[in-house]
């Protein structure tokens, strides 16, 4: 997910979610596993001032 991230926020959703279709996820299914995902890297990224895409030292 943090490749994805690195982009911004909707390429990301874009590319998680076409990710999950071609394992044959269900749309409904995808979409909301996507957008939590999406909405906790949000919430835990916007009070530590830290990149939500930040793996570490490399």
């Amino acid at each position: 997910m943090t490749s994805a991230l690195r982009a911004g926020p909707v390429a990301a959703r874009r590319r998680l979610l076409a990710a999950l279709d071609r394992r044959g996820y269900p749309a409904e299914l995808a979409i909301a596993v996507v957008d939590e995902a999406l909405g906790a890297v949000a919430v835990a990224g916007s009070g530590s001032g830290a990149d939500p895409a930040d793996d570490g030292p490399f």
